[in-house]
């Protein structure tokens, strides 16, 4: 049996986890979860055009650079910018 300060130790760096160490019953309720939010989730677009993840790390770069020079994001501005 594992102690219980490994098993805090694992759940403070449960990202770095294999599957094969959690238990079976965690990782199918993880997946089923998983799978219902995929199901549910419908892809953002903007102005007709999907928001990958590139995309959004964009947007988030061209907002925190226009507030640390002291001005406020302009949304559609940025968003033609990048298209």
């Amino acid at each position: 049996m594992v102690r219980p300060t490994e098993e805090e130790k694992d759940l403070q760096s449960l990202q770095k986890l294999s599957d094969e160490k959690l238990r079976p019953e965690f990782l199918e309720q993880m997946l089923s979860l998983r799978s219902r939010i995929f199901k549910r989730v419908k892809p953002k677009a903007l102005n007709g055009k999907f928001i990958t993840g590139e995309l959004f790390i964009e947007l988030c770069h061209a907002y925190t650079q226009a507030i640390n020079k002291g001005s406020v994001p302009c949304i559609e501005s940025a968003w033609t910018y990048l298209c």
